[in-house]
Parts: structure tokens; sequence; C-alpha cells
């Protein structure tokens, strides 16, 4: 695996991109992008008081809150308690991958205008997978991940990011991979966890889900 010194983003238009008003609904797991973006946020009863939608909690160092990158305009809800659980709604919001990226996971569902979504699923090795327009990315701090040659020779770009806290001996690391697309069967070794969106299991064959591509990973030296 090659390692990046820095990430470039896309200087396409967000504008283009995004530019449409109408709400969609998107749901859990999956990432979130957007540019001025306006969104409504619902956990599934079930869950409880908790925060799948991230709007206050962030899972790692390289994702970040809701609240980090937009202007929250509700207080938090307390539909299960007095406690403060997820925010309902946030305007503004300004996310990308992989700069400052938003989650949201199973059981969050999101009402949004300003905004695209990647559904993720999590393939977890060894496997084999298959990919259209396929990107795929991972937090890690397992010094042993490794995800081979054959997901490197299927992407358009991909790399890593490194970072070594002061008075830590563990890398913290984000994988990621875009313009995923293959022939073969995508090989993963038991070394390798990733969430992909456009991609499947070999042998459940694809979906046709294709997933964004607002980011780009240049291969390092």
């Amino acid at each position: 695996m090659k390692i990046l010194s820095r990430i470039v983003t896309l200087t396409t238009s967000m504008a283009a991109v995004l530019g449409h008003t109408r709400a969609d609904i998107f749901r859990g797991p999956g990432l979130l992008e957007c540019a001025a973006g306006d969104c409504y946020f619902s956990v599934d009863a079930n869950l409880g008081c908790s925060d799948p939608c991230h709007t206050r909690t962030s899972d790692h160092m390289y994702d970040v809150a809701i609240d980090d990158v937009a202007v929250v305009t509700l207080g938090t809800s307390n539909d299960f308690s007095d406690t403060s659980c997820y925010h309902r709604h946030a305007t503004d919001i300004d996310s990308i991958f992989p700069d400052q990226y938003v989650t949201i996971e199973e059981g969050c569902t999101a009402r949004c205008s300003g905004c695209t979504f990647s559904p993720t699923e999590l393939f977890t090795g060894p496997t084999q997978i298959n990919c259209i327009a396929g990107r795929c990315h991972m937090y890690t701090e397992d010094s042993t991940f490794g995800c081979g040659d054959d997901i490197e020779l299927a992407s358009d770009a991909y790399g890593e990011l490194n970072t070594l806290l002061g008075g830590s001996n563990t890398v913290s690391t984000l994988v990621g991979y875009e313009g995923i697309n293959n022939i073969a069967p995508i090989t993963l070794p038991a070394t390798c966890q990733l969430e992909c969106s456009g991609c499947d299991h070999h042998n459940r064959g694809l979906r046709n889900r294709k997933g964004g591509k607002l980011f780009s990973f240049l291969n390092g030296i």
C-alpha cells in the first residue's frame, strides 16, 4: 500500500453536483456529502437515546460530527428521555470525503437537500467482491491491516493517511480507493475490512449500485 503525503480534493463544482433543492431520503449506513446542505434527522425508536446520525458524535479522528460542519437550528432531541440525544435539524452542512466527512449508521434516516449519499456495505476478508464505479474506505489502528494488490489494480486511485499522535505508539490510518471497476473478482485477504459503495459480494452479483466520486486519493510514493 502506498502512503499519501497529502490528499487533493476534486475541483469539480460542488454546485453542479449538488445543485438540486428537492429533499432526498437517505437511510444509513453510508457517507453523507453536502454543500450548504439542509437535513432533518430521525432515529429508529428501538435504538433509544443514541446518535446513529452522528449529529453530535464522531467515530474517530478523520470523520466529523454534523454539528462540527453545520449550523444546528433545532435543539437536541429528547424523544426518549430528558437526556439530549441527537440534533434533529441542521443547515449549511459542508461535508466532503475525505477532508471532513460525515457517516450515518443503520437506524438513522436523513431528509436532505443539497447533499448526496453513498450507501455502504461492510466487506470482511477473506472474500471476493465485484465493483462498478465503486469506492471503499476504512479507518484502522491495526498494524497488520492490508487489502492486497487486486483492489489497487482495479482502482483509478488509492491511498492512505497516517497519523501518529504525540505520546502514542499507535498509528491511526484512513485507507481509501475510488473508481473501482473489475473484470475478474477482487480478492480481499483476511487482513482486510472495507466499507464500500458500488460493490457487492462476488457470489451474490452486483446490485447495480454505483458509488459517488466527489473526492480523489492520489497514488502516493
